[in-house]
Formats: structure tokens, C-alpha cells, sequence
């Protein structure tokens, strides 16, 4: 009976926006609806039915590789603008996003839900050869984002994966050292190579009482808790 209520709540939902005085507002209303039914029905036909799992699973793959293949061709200077738009970040690519932070932030989970399928699952060889060169898409995706947040956040979401996923813990815990000293090397050279006024700007907005990411962070880990 719900299953059946909810799209006859959706139409009605419809017909009053399109007699709306304020679209705007009704519009905002009409899309969070949509979304949460979206959402029900998501959920109800994933504990229903496990093959969904695999039809969602693709999606994903597919658009982060996708956007991720953008990203690569926006690096390289093959693809100039976002969509339509033009860059608002130039030197860093960013797909189909308008912040390169938040194709970061996509092709985190993406990457580390495909390193999951690819250690807990019983995929095919060929399968897994795709799903390997989607991991390389994706992770040079994610490099040309230059995203520093994003990046840890990937690499930590990764090391997850990895110590649940593989049988063989010493294994496990050594590809991950590995990949934390790699991480290491990258933020030294980095740092090495990067403006040095670009971390004073942090300090000197704190400073002078301005909002600064390390405030951001401060109240980030507020709200968290």
C-alpha cells in the first residue's frame, strides 16, 4: 500500500507545482520529494532483489570512468572547458564538475567500491581486466583534480578496503605501508615544490581573525561528532 501511495502523492506533488505561485521554491520542494521517493524505492528493490546491486554497481563504474576519461582530456589540453562552461580552476581538472574537489570526492567512493567488487567478489578475468583499466582512469582522474583532501581521503578510504579485503593480513598491512610511504614521498616533494606563501595564507588568516580552512576544519569535526 505504500509502494502504491507514494506515486499517487508524487503526482499530486506535480500538479501543484505547476500551479504554483513560486516556482522557485516549489521546484526545491518538488525535486527533495522525488529524491526521498528515489530513495525508498532504491532501498526497497535492493533488499528485494540482489542483481540491482550489480545494475548500480555499473552505473557507477561507468560514470566515474567516464568523467574521470573527461578529467584526463582536460589535463592534456584536449578538452578546454567544463561541459559548456568555462574552467573556473585552470591547471586542474575537475570532468563535469565545476570544483575539481568534488569529482574528487565521486571518484573516492567510485575507486574504492571497485577495489571492494575486485577483492570480495568472484568476478571474471575479463571482467576484472575492465575494472583494473577503470581504476587507472579514475585514479588519473583523481591526480589531475590536484586535490589534496580528496586524495587522502581516497587514499585512507583505499586502506580500508584493503586490510578488510584481503585474506592475508600481513599482505595487506605491508601494501598499505607501502602505499602510506608513497603518500609521504608525494606530500614531501610537494611541498618542496609548492609556494611557500601558500601556507602562510592559512596562518595569517587565522591570524588576523579571518575564515580560514583551519577553522573550517575545527567546526567540520564539530558537526562530525
Amino acid at each position: 500500500w505504500v509502494d502504491g501511495a507514494i506515486p499517487l502523492f508524487l503526482l499530486v506533488v506535480l500538479i501543484n507545482y505547476f500551479r504554483s505561485s513560486d516556482e522557485f521554491v516549489s521546484r526545491q520542494e518538488m525535486l527533495n520529494l522525488f529524491a526521498c521517493a528515489i530513495f525508498y524505492f532504491s532501498v526497497r528493490l535492493l533488499l528485494q532483489r540482489t542483481w540491482h546491486l550489480k545494475g548500480v554497481f555499473s552505473v557507477l563504474f561507468l560514470v566515474g570512468t567516464g568523467i574521470a576519461f573527461y578529467a584526463v582530456l582536460q589535463h592534456y589540453g584536449v578538452v578546454e572547458k567544463v561541459l559548456w562552461r568555462e574552467s573556473l580552476y585552470p591547471g586542474r581538472a575537475s570532468g563535469t564538475y565545476i570544483c575539481p574537489n568534488h569529482l574528487a570526492g565521486l571518484l573516492g567512493m567510485v575507486m574504492s567500491i571497485v577495489v571492494s567488487v575486485l577483492l570480495w567478489s568472484h568476478a571474471k578475468p575479463v571482467s576484472r581486466l575492465w575494472l583494473l583499466y577503470g581504476l587507472g582512469v579514475m585514479a588519473a582522474g583523481l591526480l589531475f583534480t590536484f586535490s589534496r583532501g580528496g586524495l587522502l581521503a581516497t587514499l585512507g578510504g583505499l586502506a580500508v578496503c584493503i586490510l578488510l579485503g584481503m585474506r592475508q593480513k600481513a599482505v595487506a598491512l605491508f601494501t598499505v605501508l607501502v602505499g602510506a610511504a608513497c603518500a609521504v614521498g608525494a606530500v614531501f616533494l610537494y611541498l618542496q615544490a609548492m609556494n611557500p606563501d601558500q601556507c602562510s595564507r592559512y596562518l595569517d588568516a587565522l591570524a588576523q581573525g579571518e575564515v580560514s580552512r583551519p577553522q573550517m576544519w575545527q567546526s567540520a569535526w564539530q558537526i562530525f561528532l
